[in-house]
């Protein structure tokens, strides 16, 4: 499984010490790790971090290695968070439900009239191959709108939409955007939803053959003493 995304250096999704507890989580929460690993580090407890597609979260989370150029890395993670759509089947010894987030729409100048505009407009639109958001927004456009296909086919569709898409907007590449609330936060872009998922639930996942450190972080984010890192950012939190 390679990750590359053209024209960003991909390495800033992979933080923390490649000796400890192992991390892989959506890459909308790259911010936060950034956070969080410090924290940890604090109090003793090295993290390694990847921030990824969701899909590419699953097949870590199902043993497969990951290839960055020439580099290869085929270690497992011990924990995931992950949308609770690509949770199903995976082999864990506990897990909880912790944030839930809004999808948004990001805009320059003024708020589109609805939706279905998107198409008129320089827009960008995460992958539903690759991330829970664009699934969820495509069943949302295709609800509201029309067939998903006709609006693919005019916008943008990101690869690692939590990279491409802000770097797109401050670039002036593009007027609209969809994202999650907490990154829209974090860039202060203007964004507002008009519409609701039903699907935008994040669990935390402890892996079958995690260590008892890992089950330590485990406790530690099923505690809440590190919920102020997502509140910042107005996610919503389940635990």
């Amino acid at each position: 499984m390679k990750f590359a995304v053209p024209n960003f250096d991909v390495l800033n999704d992979f933080s923390g010490y490649i000796d400890g507890v192992k991390l892989s989580i959506p890459g909308n929460q790259w911010f936060i790790a950034n956070s969080f690993i410090p924290y940890f580090h604090s109090k003793g407890i090295n993290l390694y971090v990847e921030t990824l597609p969701e899909i590419m979260v699953r097949k870590r989370a199902e043993g497969s290695p990951i290839s960055i150029g020439n580099l290869r890395i085929n270690f497992k993670p011990e924990i995931v968070c992950i949308n609770n759509h690509f949770s199903k089947g995976i082999k864990i010894r506990d897990k909880f439900d912790f944030v839930s987030d809004n999808i948004t729409l990001i805009y320059r100048t003024k708020k589109p009239q609805n939706l279905c505009d998107l198409k008129n407009y320089r827009s960008a639109i995460p992958n539903p191959r690759t991330s829970n958001i664009g699934i969820q927004f495509k069943k949302l456009y295709e609800k509201n709108c029309e067939y998903f296909g006709n609006l693919k086919n005019k916008v943008f569709l990101s690869s690692a939409h939590y990279r491409e898409i802000p770097a797109m907007f401050l670039n002036d590449e593009i007027d609209y955007g969809v994202m999650w609330e907490s990154e829209a936060i974090y860039w202060k872009f203007k964004h507002f939803s008009p519409f609701k998922s039903a699907d935008s639930t994040f669990s935390i996942m402890l892996l079958e053959d995690s260590g008892e450190t890992a089950l330590k972080i485990f406790n530690e984010f099923k505690s809440g003493n590190i919920s102020n890192f997502y509140s910042k950012y107005k996610f919503k939190l389940l635990i």
